[in-house]
């Protein structure tokens, strides 16, 4: 049987704590571990609660509330992080 490659897939998520820098930093270190790509999150945090971000119903979201926005990455943010990775 041939063994197969892994895909090395490094979930950078939001621990680059909202600085593109920072995530610069943590895309080269991935790649220095053998990472395949980097997975960051992006989030419509408008539409992914029921009333909108500024009027939370939903329990256990209100702690992280401020932490999502601050640390939120834009469109524009995203795309030039894509253009690091290539």
């Amino acid at each position: 049987m041939a063994l197969k490659k892994v895909f090395f897939i490094a979930e950078i998520g939001n621990n680059h704590n909202g600085d593109i820098e920072r995530a610069k930093r943590l895309i080269k270190k991935a790649k220095i571990a053998g990472a395949d790509v980097a997975k960051f999150q992006m989030r419509d945090l408008e539409s992914l609660y029921r009333n909108g971000i500024n009027n939370i119903e939903d329990l256990g979201v209100e702690y992280i509330k401020e932490l999502l926005i601050k640390f939120e990455l834009t469109q524009n943010d995203h795309q030039l992080l894509f253009e690091y990775c290539a």
